[in-house]
């Protein structure tokens, strides 16, 4: 769908994983209401909800992703999971995040595991985390600072 004109569409609680529609041309009429993604949502009750977790702390924004994990539309996706990753106060938390976050079909992608290396706390650790990166998306994304 990458190089598709979507201008208007409804894929209100479509799958849209590996269609490349993140690329593709479409305007503010193009619904995306609870639609699952592969990256980032272009749902915008997904954006609110990550826009909410983005300055909470770790015990509340675990509490407010378990109950949207039970809450009909889905609001949540990968950058979700990622924030409370990136907040979790131990590795124990981090993998529980992880498992969850698999077991709700979303998909981890690199900077899911570029959160998992940086919290790790010896090279092994990372070093795992970097492999099962390889062996779920294939080659990182390289980044310039």
């Amino acid at each position: 769908m990458s190089e598709q004109d979507l201008n208007g569409f409804d894929f209100s609680g479509s799958d849209l994983r590996n269609t490349g529609v993140e690329r593709a041309k479409r305007d503010s009429r193009t619904v995306f209401s609870g639609a699952i993604f592969d990256g980032p949502s272009l749902d915008s009750a997904v954006i609110y909800f990550n826009r909410q977790m983005k300055g909470t702390r770790f015990s509340e924004v675990w509490n407010i992703l378990e109950t949207a994990l039970n809450r009909e539309p889905r609001c949540f996706a990968v950058i979700s999971f990622t924030s409370v990753l990136a907040k979790a106060s131990s590795r124990q938390q981090s993998e529980q995040w992880l498992r969850r976050m698999i077991e709700f079909g979303v998909k981890p992608n690199e900077f899911t595991f570029g959160t998992l290396m940086n919290k790790a706390v010896r090279e092994a650790e990372a070093a795992r985390w970097h492999e099962q990166m390889l062996k779920a998306s294939g080659a990182p994304n390289v980044t310039k600072a």
